[in-house]
């Protein structure tokens, strides 16, 4: 949805694409920019708190799109680069989450067939 609201507007599929890319790649690294300043903190200030990196990352993108959107090279490599830098992130994002809940999965029949093991034992 956000590329073809960005074709629309730009009227130029390849730049479009790029800002997208750029977008997922910003969304992505957050988390773990945010988890990496909040271990390396000091006491004095917190980097990894969102009222500075979310200003941070705002301004990256502005201007990542600022320079996007005002250059005139060709952006076939750099689009076909990011779009696969893109597809890897969510892939691993997806795989992930699949991890996560298969192994939420097999704690919670572990943990089903423990509280009935002992009350089998219980029994006899």
């Amino acid at each position: 949805m956000f590329f073809l609201c960005l074709r629309r507007i730009l009227k130029n599929e390849k730049k479009a694409a790029l800002i997208v890319s750029l977008a997922f790649i910003i969304f992505f690294s957050f988390g773990h920019t945010y988890n990496i300043l909040n271990q390396a903190s000091t006491s004095d200030i917190d980097l990894g708190s969102n009222k500075i990196l979310l200003p941070v990352f705002a301004i990256l993108f502005g201007i990542g799109t600022f320079l996007i959107i005002k250059t005139k090279r060709m952006l076939d490599n750099a689009t076909s680069i990011l779009n696969v830098v893109s597809i890897v992130f969510v892939i691993v994002a997806c795989s992930n989450l699949f991890i996560i809940s298969l192994g939420m999965t097999c704690q919670k029949q572990t943990f089903s067939f423990s509280q009935f093991s002992i009350k089998n034992l219980a029994l006899s």
